[in-house]
């Protein structure tokens, strides 16, 4: 069985459809055991780059993020 290089990515909604920013290969898992690791720990960084580019504003809280999700994300 053939193994398969895991990857990362960044995609962002436009016009009512995802589009992929970038994907990049991510480098081999070191928590492939099932152990714990930090979230983001192994994303690589050309996604970590694009992804801090990307940010305009602040976050949104739990309660934002579900309100904008059940409206479609839209504005």
């Amino acid at each position: 069985m053939k193994e398969t290089q895991p990857v990362g990515g960044l995609a962002c909604r436009e016009n009512n459809e995802w589009q992929v920013q970038v994907l990049a290969r991510a480098e081999r898992s070191t928590a492939a055991d099932g152990g714990y690791q930090q979230a983001g720990a192994e994303m690589p960084l050309a996604v970590l780059t694009a992804a801090q580019n990307a940010i305009e504003g602040e976050p949104f809280n739990a309660e934002q993020e579900r309100a904008a999700r059940e409206g479609g994300w839209k504005p």
